[in-house]
């Protein structure tokens, strides 16, 4: 998958320089916003249909839907299955040698994963482009992809982001402009903040040892401190109840890269959408601009 996500960047960096299709002639996509997620037109196997941006570290998939309709051939995952995803986020199968069409650009995909889904769509993630400069401009509803060269992130970035222990990207913030949390950046994600017990726990949103009578809770950030923005009342969406240690997360723990952050929940569209996002995965680099 790291092949093909160089192969996407070496045909799209291509395409810009001899000016092609693959988006606008600035090297611009738009694209579309249904319940809070980012959508993109795409072909698959001939088909026309949408498929949703994600920041996850899986490439390209498929719904199961989507598969069924189309007659795909799809090979039963011989991966055993991931507790940290459910329901559409879960790959149950794969299918080789997919043709598709995106951002103007006709490609054959080796492999394409299946994910569970009623809704005859894709999932699209921009981690691929590691190798370009990847622009998510919300307020005015389009994806850019810029040579690295023609645009340094060095002196500009002015949040902190790295690579999380999952793979995906992260990014700092402060809340209550008293605790700083690593939350994973995921355009995929519809909602405002999502933490884990401990993070909410120290920001004083649940009481340890006692009693809920939910498994989550919503709570209020009075301040949320996201690059140079403070944005005002934010909903954090957090366990009430301490989590119990299990076999897969102390082997994902054991397992993680060395150079993984580690984070604190996710942070998503509901708070993203207000920012024009230049990200460099490759370098590790972010600037956010709240137009």
């Amino acid at each position: 998958m790291q092949e093909l996500g160089r192969y996407f960047a070496i045909l799209i960096a291509l395409s810009f320089s001899i000016g092609g299709n693959a988006a606008d002639r600035d090297g611009c996509a738009q694209f579309q916003v249904e319940g809070g997620r980012i959508s993109i037109p795409i072909q698959v196997a001939g088909s026309g249909t949408r498929a949703f941006v994600n920041t996850g570290t899986r490439t390209i998939g498929i719904s199961s839907s989507l598969a069924e309709t189309l007659g795909l051939e799809v090979q039963a995952s011989d991966r055993p299955q991931d507790p940290r995803f459910a329901g559409l986020f879960q790959q149950f199968g794969t299918i080789e040698n997919l043709p598709i069409v995106v951002f103007g650009q006709e490609i054959q995909l080796p492999e394409a994963y299946v994910f569970n889904s009623d809704l005859e769509v894709a999932n699209f993630s921009l981690l691929q482009f590691r190798d370009l400069i990847v622009q998510v401009d919300n307020p005015q509803s389009r994806i850019c992809f810029v040579n690295r060269e023609a645009l340094p992130l060095g002196d500009a970035q002015n949040i902190e982001m790295r690579t999380s222990r999952t793979g995906s990207a992260a990014v700092e913030i402060t809340l209550n402009q008293e605790q700083d949390v690593w939350l994973e950046l995921q355009l995929g994600f519809s909602g405002a903040i999502t933490l884990d017990y401990f993070a909410a726990l120290s920001l004083d949103f649940v009481e340890d040892g006692v009693e809920a009578e939910f498994p989550s809770s919503n709570s209020v950030a009075d301040i949320l401190q996201l690059g140079p923005y403070e944005l005002g009342a934010i909903s954090v969406t957090h366990p009430t109840q301490r989590p119990q240690s299990s076999r897969f997360s102390a082997g994902l723990r054991t397992a993680s890269r060395p150079r993984g952050q580690e984070t604190d929940g996710q942070i998503g569209y509901e708070i993203l959408q207000h920012f024009v996002l230049t990200m460099d995965f490759g370098e590790e680099r972010m600037h956010v601009f709240a137009p």
